[in-house]
């Protein structure tokens, strides 16, 4: 039976009453299903087999379209200078356009063997469980408008590197569970996954961030 007036709206007649601000949430995730509770050492060694992925090593992982507008491009070369000093490999989950050149990047780049490709995985077909698998996840997508795979990402339990922009800093609080470069700043963002694989605590403690934040 709320009447508002010209000068009010829902929100600030909800604060008034409540004293609650309301936040809006864009989206949100079943939190049975993306959890960063950690594999089983048997699914896990299982699934790096099926994802041609050594069994200690760090994995980067990014997950989305493989197409220009997603700057896969500068993943690949960020994660390539980060995996100079780390025996990390690159895990690109997705298909696009733009796969084949990215392959072949990756080749010029000298991390072929070390990069992986194994194409659109569906929640059904364990995306869930890779998360889990991951040690970090990387975007340098500028065009989100809602972030669903940062949501999952974060869900997992992952420390994320990503970039300002759209709607990325709602969900990567720079310094609490990741870091945020500028578009396009290829050394920033190969700063920020190196600085998650060499100091793996304070990765964790990012990744605990992440869950908390997306709960």
């Amino acid at each position: 039976n709320m009447v508002i007036t010209p000068t009010q709206t829902t929100s600030t007649i909800v604060t008034e009453q409540t004293g609650i601000r309301p936040q809006t949430i864009s989206n949100g995730l079943d939190l049975r299903v993306f959890t960063p509770s950690p594999l089983s050492p048997d699914i896990g060694l299982a699934l790096r087999h099926r994802l041609d992925l050594p069994a200690d090593v760090p994995v980067i992982l990014h997950v989305g379209r493989l197409d220009t507008d997603k700057r896969v491009d500068l993943v690949v070369r960020a994660a390539a200078q980060a995996m100079q000093s780390s025996d990390a490999h690159l895990l690109l989950v997705g298909d696009g356009r733009e796969k084949a050149a990215l392959v072949r990047l990756c080749k010029s780049l000298g991390i072929e063997t070390r990069a992986h490709f194994p194409g659109f995985i569906t929640t059904q077909q364990g995306l869930p469980e890779v998360y889990r698998l991951a040690s970090l996840f990387v975007t340098a997508s500028e065009i989100e408008t809602q972030g669903i795979v940062l949501l999952e990402a974060a869900a997992s339990g992952l420390p994320i590197a990503a970039v300002r922009a759209a709607c990325i800093p709602e969900i990567v609080h720079h310094g609490e569970n990741g870091f945020l470069s500028e578009p396009g700043n290829l050394d920033a963002m190969a700063h920020s996954i190196t600085a998650l694989l060499q100091n793996p605590a304070l990765a964790k403690r990012m990744g605990q961030a992440s869950h908390r934040l997306v709960q």
